[in-house]
């Protein structure tokens, strides 16, 4: 064992008293005493079976805790909505990532869209304000549009006829036409805030490519919802859209769009839905956009695609392309769901439904006047 005695120099020879060496010899003992026991204390694991056995086990036991930490917050995680839902506010649109965790939204089985988070949104209650604003994200690095919100109310929404869209170029766009498809496009210039909401026209950050059931079989009927309480009530609704796509895909797999009513506290509207970008019939690409008919049909490419976006706003000249209609079943006269007339229809005689303007016609029904569907 090292000797920690102190050695007299010639001075202390010289005159220094013992006992001042015996008091500096105790003084370091003490000191030597109470570092052991701060080391002993510091090393132990509480184990009797050795300092290495110790540290196994804490490292064993902070592991497992840390497992414990993360399948909790997994489970926490409902109907796979994240943390980027979550923080974001109303002074910021979002990130282009999206707000859902693709590998945990249901395969796509038949229905247009799928409820997340028991269809509660996740708003934060700053966000749930009594002012008009819209924003929408900046284009990501590759072109792709991120995440738009508008607390939407009459003062938001269009005064004049929608304008031309098609000099838009969306990421993953392609014009090809399948004859199975409703309207034949296969792909739609989606408003992410649709038009019928903010007025937004000819906004590269807000438009994506979609196809033509995820446009109009997903999105549309509750963007329709939306205009129609706004128009009826006069309140506000806060309404946010998310693009989702993986990776560095050019095509969205599916948009994440959640809605609350703000002065009735979400009685009149409130939902959190994941739409898929899906075509019934088609196999897509979504690197790129490109497509192929399961059915072995040859797309033919090229064409003017100037009305294949939002065509319950847009009217149609098609009378066997199927469309969303409110039908007043009293008056007999179905609306396009934009319409005010439609708005001011009471509960118990409006009927929504997607049908051909024809068969609307044999079964006896008149066509709005007002908005001309």
């Amino acid at each position: 064992m090292r000797d920690y005695r102190i050695e007299p120099n010639a001075s202390q020879h010289s005159g220094k008293p013992r006992e001042r060496r015996k008091r500096a010899r105790k003084v370091l003992l003490t000191l030597l005493l109470a570092a052991a026991m701060t080391f002993t204390l510091a090393g132990c694991g509480g184990s009797s079976s050795g300092s290495g056995s110790s540290s196994s086990n804490s490292t064993q036991s902070e592991s497992q805790s840390k497992s414990n930490s993360q399948s909790s917050a997994a489970e926490k995680a409902e109907d796979a909505v994240s943390a980027i839902a979550a923080s974001a506010s109303g002074s910021s649109a979002g990130k282009s990532s999206g707000a859902v965790v693709l590998s945990k939204i249901p395969k796509y089985s038949g229905s247009p869209y799928v409820k997340l988070n028991h269809n509660k949104p996740a708003f934060k209650t700053s966000q749930l304000i009594k002012r008009s604003y819209e924003k929408y994200g900046s284009l990501d690095s590759l072109g792709r549009c991120t995440t738009c919100i508008a607390n939407v109310s009459r003062s938001t929404m269009p005064t004049a006829p929608r304008g031309s869209i098609g000099m838009i170029k969306p990421t993953g766009w392609h014009t090809i036409r399948y004859s199975f498809v409703d309207g034949k496009y296969l792909y739609n210039r989606c408003h992410l805030i649709g038009y019928q909401l903010t007025g937004e026209n000819a906004n590269s950050r807000n438009l994506i490519t979609g196809t033509r059931y995820m446009n109009v079989d997903g999105m549309e009927p509750f963007e329709s919802e939306i205009a129609q309480y706004v128009k009826s009530t006069g309140n506000h609704v806060l309404y946010r859209v998310t693009p989702v796509f993986k990776g560095s895909d050019l095509l969205a797999h599916g948009v994440h769009m959640e809605s609350e009513s703000v002065e009735d506290h979400g009685s009149g509207i409130k939902f959190n839905i994941y739409c898929y970008n899906v075509e019934p019939g088609t196999k897509l690409n979504y690197t790129n956009g490109n497509s192929r008919a399961t059915n072995g049909e040859s797309g033919t490419s090229g064409g003017s695609t100037a009305t294949n976006t939002e065509s319950s706003t847009s009217g149609s000249t098609n009378d066997n392309a199927r469309h969303y209609y409110v039908v007043n079943v009293n008056t007999g006269v179905f609306h396009l769901p934009s319409c005010s007339s439609a708005a001011r229809t009471l509960p118990k005689n409006k009927r929504t439904m997607r049908v051909k303007r024809s068969l609307l016609i044999s079964q006896g029904y008149r066509p709005c006047k007002i908005c001309n569907p």
